[in-house]
């Protein structure tokens, strides 16, 4: 038997063959100009209906030479900025146009306002400016800027209580009487041009008869230097419907979370002896609910020094009949002696909800 091999060649030149085993170009890198690590926009609506505002917004250049800095995309009447003294020619506010290179001008098409920074490093710059509240069918609006930056976020205070909130597009909602007759309204995770909030009077609730009972687990957590509470109060409501829930805190608490089904806003309210937390839902609930709260209070004795520490109550508020478990921990070093036990009875571990 014989065998034969036979040998081809595969078409094209050399310089061809050589082109096809070149190694891939290697990808682009990222040019990366500048950095807005953070923008806090704080304000107040004044009696003349117009919002005055101050952002200050911090950022970063990676560029020797001047580069433009999106920072309003929304118009605004600005009324004054401020940079540092050493960057009053190096760091601008101009108005959104298309010159290049970028300077300080009231001509072009404007939509809002963008920096020219010719320095290479960090910057702050703080605008001052004013935004119009505009009325309408019972309630008031206001079109807040926003900056895309890293951290970003706007508080407004607004001279009346007892109103409902609402923001458009969607964005965390945060809004506590801080005075008399003043509330402060906050906006967490800004990050589009703009975002219109509105807020009316609260109607009044329909009065019907309606009964609530309210079963609460409060996990209270002594650590150093502070004192932390998570309340879950699980709601029975018979005979009629309810559209807020009420609870009483105790004094110096500090709410940070207030999570449940339908939940359209919450309010804290300074009272004498504590505060009160107003939790309004987007549509009257009756039959079961659930809500959760988490709470935190400075104590900074703690584990330092001996000393009576009252554990916080959460009352609710127009209940027929409440009751419930108190689970309190303590960190390493932090030692428990219960001195008073009234209206409580200890249980065992396997005892308490889940």
């Amino acid at each position: 038997m014989s065998l034969t091999v036979v040998l081809m060649a595969v078409g094209g030149t050399a310089a061809e063959q050589e082109a096809r085993v070149a190694p891939a170009p290697a990808p682009p890198t990222l040019a990366l100009e500048y950095v807005l690590s953070e923008a806090r926009i704080t304000g107040a609506v004044s009696g003349a209906e117009v919002a005055e505002l101050t952002a200050e917004v911090k950022g970063t250049s990676f560029v020797d030479g001047w580069v433009r800095i999106p920072v309003f995309r929304t118009p605004v009447a600005v009324t004054g900025y401020q940079v540092r003294r050493g960057d009053r020619k190096k760091v601008l506010l101009v108005r959104s146009s298309t010159l290049s290179p970028p300077r300080a001008t009231l001509r072009g098409s404007t939509v809002g306002y963008d920096l020219a920074v010719g320095k290479k490093g960090d910057f702050v710059v703080r605008i001052d400016l004013a935004v119009q509240v505009s009325r309408g069918l019972g309630a008031r609006t206001v079109t807040l800027p926003g900056v895309a930056a890293a951290a970003s976020q706007v508080e407004l205070t607004i001279p009346e209580v007892g109103a409902e909130f609402a923001v458009e597009p969607r964005a965390e909602l945060k809004w506590e009487a801080v005075a008399a007759g003043v509330t402060k309204v906050t906006l967490f995770g800004i990050t589009g041009p703009s975002y219109a909030l509105r807020w009316q009077a609260r109607a009044a609730a329909p009065v019907e008869w309606a009964l609530i009972f309210g079963e609460q687990l409060s996990v209270v957590s002594l650590s150093r230097g502070r004192v932390s509470l998570h309340l879950r109060t699980d709601y029975t409501i018979v005979g009629g419907s309810v559209g807020e829930l009420v609870l009483e805190l105790p004094a110096r608490y500090e709410v940070t979370s207030v999570t449940g089904e339908g939940i359209s806003g919450w309010e804290v309210t300074p009272e004498e002896e504590g505060a009160r937390l107003t939790v309004s839902l987007v549509q009257p609930i009756t039959g079961s609910y659930h809500l959760e709260l988490e709470a935190q209070r400075s104590e900074p004795e703690l584990p330092s020094a001996e000393r009576s520490l009252a554990i916080p109550v959460v009352r609710t508020v127009g209940a027929e009949r409440e009751g419930g478990s108190l689970v309190v921990r303590a960190a390493t070093g932090i030692r428990l002696v219960p001195e008073a036990r009234r209206g409580l009875r200890q249980v065992t571990v396997s005892e308490v909800p889940g």
